[in-house]
């Protein structure tokens, strides 16, 4: 950057714009951005001082034969932002300088964007002190698996019981009827055999 854009920055800055507070120039894209306090509301490039538009502004200084600043771009196609040369009276006395930039101030005011707001992080919930979470430890997970291993294992045996069919419990029990009344009839025929008293001759 030459030594004439630094005296010319320092000019604006001191001379033109010394009312207003906070005021300062930041270099930037070989040239320089004016500020106040954090707001951009005029820039130099080629030594030339460009101000802050909005639609209503513009069209004054375009009455007034400004011209819009404009950069060549990556298509090597002209860029045309919202910053408009100072008019000439503007540079020759400090009180019209200070009109345009207090509106100047006022529209890029009004076109800043506001900072989108960082959403709050979502806390995390808190484990009650009488409710502790612990962790299964691997013995555990082993005997709970055990366990449910010998409940089916017997839950298996006593359906695999075989029942017995109705005819094979009806046939035992006409054997068992059988056997019962055959008990008597055989007492009988042993006292049938056994030999009476004989009878003295």
């Amino acid at each position: 950057m030459s030594k004439e854009s630094d005296s010319f920055a320092r000019f604006v800055v001191e001379d033109l714009f010394s009312a207003i507070p906070a005021v300062r120039a930041n270099r930037m894209f070989g040239g320089y951005g004016i500020y106040q306090r954090d707001l951009m509301f005029a820039l130099i490039a080629a030594d030339r001082l460009y101000m802050k538009v909005d639609d209503a502004l513009q069209s004054e200084y375009e009455s007034m034969g400004c011209e819009p600043f404009s950069y060549e771009g990556g298509n090597k196609k002209s860029v045309m932002i919202s910053y408009w040369s100072m008019p000439a009276e503007g540079l020759e006395q400090r009180e019209e300088a200070m009109k345009w930039a207090e509106r100047s101030i006022a529209a890029a005011t009004k076109l800043r964007k506001p900072k989108p707001r960082a959403q709050p992080k979502a806390k995390p919930k808190a484990i009650k002190a009488d409710q502790p979470q612990k962790s299964a430890s691997p013995k555990s997970v082993a005997k709970e698996a055990s366990g449910q291993v010998a409940k089916k294992k017997a839950a298996s045996g006593r359906t695999a019981k075989k029942k017995v069919p109705a005819k094979k419990k009806q046939t035992t029990e006409k054997k068992k009827s059988v056997n019962a009344k055959s008990k008597p009839s055989a007492r009988k025929s042993a006292a049938k055999k056994k030999p009476g008293k004989r009878s003295p001759r």
